[in-house]
């Protein structure tokens, strides 16, 4: 079985735990993986690959995503979320709606972000997390990403540590528990993210996700409809269609001459004269090369 499925993740599952809950519903054993860790504390979106599919999930990691996740200020935690141990608490009651909107325009665009040290970054070869259960924190180098979208959903409430829901575009890489941080700060009160739900990942969105409570009824009734085809995971490249003599070429994954309208360097799709998915190639100056084959004879 080759393609992806929408999988809503619950909260309290690590992506990984998720994978192999859905592993377990497959008829077959075959590979299975997911296309960019989702934190346990995190609900939604989480594409998950099936079969050849597994070898694109490198053109799902960079779509952006959007998230709606609860800004709690006047609480500082040593995770910058919820489930870490809190470093600091203020008196944030009197910061307002307008205090908020005042700060937001400085985190949109291109932005730099340090990774928090509870992360699946690396540093020397090792997941940063690992190396904060020992109770280190080492240096981390700034990241740029991108934010292209940053709205508050829901206002501000009237209590001491007030809550807002906010939501966020952004690429990938980006740390939505750092941005909430960092917006704290720059409002003086601290803050961290309590709450974030992924609602879309590029093509794939919340409405149209399946819990994994569903795909385990699917499953015992052998319906896989919900499985989306191979190719729908990479519709956003271009597709470029070959010639029935070139097929052999793609077959064994020859670069060979080829002539088209996209640019030099340009990833794309390759298809036959029927729309069928062949493979992942690269237009070259009058040629095109092939970079995973997805068929075989």
């Amino acid at each position: 079985m080759d393609g992806f499925i929408n999988l809503n993740k619950p909260k309290g599952i690590t992506s990984q735990q998720a994978v192999a809950a859905i592993r377990r519903f497959l008829p077959t054993k075959q590979k299975v993986g997911h296309t960019g860790t989702l934190d346990p504390d995190a609900r939604g979106v989480l594409p998950i690959c099936l079969g050849k599919a597994t070898r694109l999930a490198e053109y799902i990691t960079d779509f952006p995503k959007t998230y709606q996740g609860e800004l709690t200020l006047g609480i500082t935690t040593s995770t910058q979320d919820a489930s870490g141990y809190i470093l600091r608490r203020r008196d944030a009651s009197y910061v307002s709606q307008a205090d908020l909107l005042a700060v937001l325009p400085a985190f949109c665009g291109k932005i730099s972000q340090v990774p928090p040290m509870v992360s699946a970054a690396h540093y020397q070869g090792k997941r940063l997390y690992k190396l904060a259960w020992a109770g280190l924190e080492v240096p981390r180098e700034p990241r740029e990403v991108q934010i292209f979208d940053l709205r508050v959903l829901k206002p501000l409430t009237e209590e001491e540590n007030p809550k807002a829901l906010l939501e966020i575009t952004c690429s990938k890489g980006t740390y939505i528990r750092t941005l909430f941080n960092d917006i704290g700060e720059a409002i003086g009160f601290g803050g961290h993210m309590s709450d974030l739900l992924r609602v879309a990942v590029g093509d794939f969105c919340l409405a149209e996700s399946f819990t994994l409570e569903q795909i385990g009824e699917f499953a015992k009734a052998n319906d896989w409809n919900f499985v989306l085809p191979i190719a729908w995971g990479i519709g956003h490249l271009p597709a470029v269609c070959i010639e029935d003599e070139q097929f052999f070429y793609v077959l064994h994954g020859n670069k060979f001459t080829f002539a088209c309208s996209l640019a030099p360097g340009t990833i794309c799709r390759v298809e036959d004269k029927t729309g069928k998915f062949l493979a992942i190639g690269q237009v070259l100056e009058g040629e095109l090369a092939l970079h995973k084959v997805l068929i075989s004879e």
